[in-house]
Formats: C-alpha cells, structure tokens, sequence
C-alpha cells in the first residue's frame, strides 16, 4: 500500500543528447502538470530535481527542434 507523504528525488538522466528540451512533471493521479520548464544542454549526463509530490511523479521531456 502506498504511503503518501512529502517526497522529493534527485534523478541522473545518463547520455542526454546535446539540445533543447522542455521538461514537464505530471501528477499521474490527476493528470494535471506541477511544473515545467526549458532545458539548453550541451549533452551528457542530467540531474533533475522533481518537485515535492506526494505518491507518484512521471516525467515527460520532448526535445524541441
């Protein structure tokens, strides 16, 4: 049984292509985003922060041409 609370993760992305990406983070309970933003990389390993969730976050992140 999940136990909600206040929870908040580091996660490494490894190898992330050079490019632009906007990143959105999704309550999957809802469906409704909790924040999003614009990334400029210039390739290799990302570390993402999530924001606070209670149960479960997903991410989604589109490259942008």
């Amino acid at each position: 049984m999940p136990n909600p609370g206040n929870y908040k993760d580091t996660l490494t992305l490894n190898s992330v292509p050079a490019g632009k990406y906007n990143l959105e983070w999704i309550d999957p309970i809802s469906g409704k985003e909790k924040n999003s933003e614009n990334l400029n990389r210039a390739g290799g390993n990302l570390q993402l922060k999530t924001p606070v969730y209670s149960i479960d976050i997903a991410m989604r992140m589109n490259r942008q041409s």
